[in-house]
């Protein structure tokens, strides 16, 4: 869909095209977000470290029954996050924190569930990948991803002078030399 807007004749208009998905009835959709999107790795509050993951799989708007949903962090991700464990979600033996499938006993009768996940204590700044999978009683499948931004406050370091030489510099064509050598450690 393209929506065009012109504010007065002499300009030109402003135009901005958006993507409009539409489904035909019976399609699996798989619904991902986090809140918050942003986690920080060094904050002293506890609740800095955490967001909520939540899930929705539906057809129609209703609960895809006997359906469930992998959520799995990518290699790439897997320094910054873990998941955490919750009620009705079952961890894959093979990979540890990395894998969960919210089963449909966990995404119950509105086919939604909410998982966490924590940062790595003082990782640097970057961003970390949560990928979903989708299944019903068929076996149709849809994936979905997420984003979440990791943040770190940049390390101070100190700066310390140690010397200048010749300590005392003059203006260009004076007696006094006209440049000097600082040190830091």
């Amino acid at each position: 869909v393209t929506v065009s807007y012109q504010p007065l004749q002499s300009l030109d208009p402003i135009e901005q095209q958006v993507a409009v998905v539409v489904n035909p009835p019976g399609t699996l959709i798989l619904d991902v977000a986090a809140n918050p999107t942003t986690i920080q790795s060094d904050s002293l509050n506890p609740a800095d470290l955490f967001a909520d993951v939540s899930v929705a799989l539906t057809i129609d708007g209703a609960a895809a029954t006997g359906s469930s949903v992998t959520l799995t962090i990518p290699s790439d991700s897997t320094a910054r996050i873990a998941f955490v464990g919750s009620d009705g979600v079952v961890e894959t033996p093979e990979d540890d924190a990395r894998n969960y499938t919210l089963t449909a006993a966990a995404l119950g009768t509105t086919g939604s569930a909410t998982v966490q996940i924590e940062v790595t204590p003082n990782v640097p700044t970057g961003i970390a990948r949560i990928v979903a999978v989708g299944r019903d009683s068929s076996n149709n499948t849809v994936q979905g991803e997420i984003v979440l931004n990791v943040e770190r406050a940049p390390i101070l370091q100190a700066i310390v002078f140690e010397e200048a030489l010749p300590p005392f510099i003059g203006v260009q064509g004076g007696s006094l030399p006209s440049s000097t050598a600082v040190s830091f450690f």
